[in-house]
């Protein structure tokens, strides 16, 4: 899911409440073992709602997420299960409450331990238990470049993604005007970044799933839109996704609702 939605949030920018939706064809390219892995997922972007189908890319499985500001949610579904979990305030709450009951139950536990067996414990439980200390948020920033290249027959300029000062990634953007969109179309996912931006602040397990520099901070400051976007790990590409093509028309309402039938279960449980 973390690179999911690092793609996802890359392209923050590209459009929005529009009155007719928009359906953007992805395509992302991994790395893999025998050689590159190509898979292509579909973004529908609605008014004040947007879903994007194949989410997971390569090795992700066959996931969707759904995002709606006008319902303050996001729905992740897992079309192999039929199922669908629900992100919310409420699903959050529960989760921290959750978080803080188990946390209370162990420091009880070693506490009846011997100081030796204790402080072993402590060291084995450093790193593996997701949200047991809340973590500082990155300081995240957009730096434009001077780099500037065609890039899918797109002028581009380069903006570097920076966590704490270190490069995260690169955006490749052009002009509105080039890719036929107009700046006032993106208010949902500004919408959507304002969301995750509160889950990731309120939540500290909800923070282990998402890189550095992947915070949704930012993304409004990029004069244009995005045509490429590059992951970095350790200064390497490990994902990269562009836009394959755009097209604009009406979309039915389903879209955007659960599929019929699927089932609702706790996304943190197994």
């Amino acid at each position: 899911m973390r690179k999911a939605l690092f793609i996802l949030m890359a392209f923050v920018i590209v459009t929005g409440a529009a009155r007719a939706d928009y359906v953007i064809e992805i395509e992302q390219k991994n790395p893999g073992p025998d050689g590159e892995i190509a898979t292509t997922g579909v973004l529908y972007v609605g008014m004040d709602k947007l879903k994007f189908d194949n989410m997971g890319g390569a090795g992700g499985g066959n996931m969707d997420m759904i995002f709606r500001a006008d319902k303050d949610l996001c729905w992740l579904i897992n079309e192999d299960k039929s199922s669908y979990t629900v992100m919310d305030k409420e699903a959050m709450s529960a989760l921290t409450d959750q978080m803080s009951e188990m946390m209370e139950g162990m420091k009880e536990m070693m506490a009846n331990l011997p100081e030796d067996q204790k402080k072993m414990m402590e060291e084995q439980m450093k790193g593996k238990l997701p949200g047991a200390e809340k973590k500082e948020m990155p300081v995240v920033e957009m730096k434009k470049s001077g780099e500037k290249k065609d890039i899918y027959g797109f002028p581009c300029t380069r903006y570097d993604i920076l966590a704490n000062g270190g490069k995260t990634g690169e955006i490749w953007v052009t002009p509105w005007g080039k890719a036929g969109f107009d700046e006032k179309d993106f208010d949902v996912f500004k919408k959507m970044s304002k969301f995750f931006q509160g889950l990731l602040e309120s939540n500290p397990m909800f923070q282990e799933g998402m890189s550095p520099g992947s915070a949704f901070q930012g993304f409004e400051k990029l004069d244009g839109f995005p045509v490429l976007t590059i992951e970095l790990m350790d200064g390497k590409s490990v994902s990269e996704s562009y836009f394959k093509s755009v097209d604009k028309k009406k979309v039915d309402d389903s879209t955007y609702e659960i599929p019929k039938g699927f089932s609702e279960e706790n996304m943190f449980e197994k």
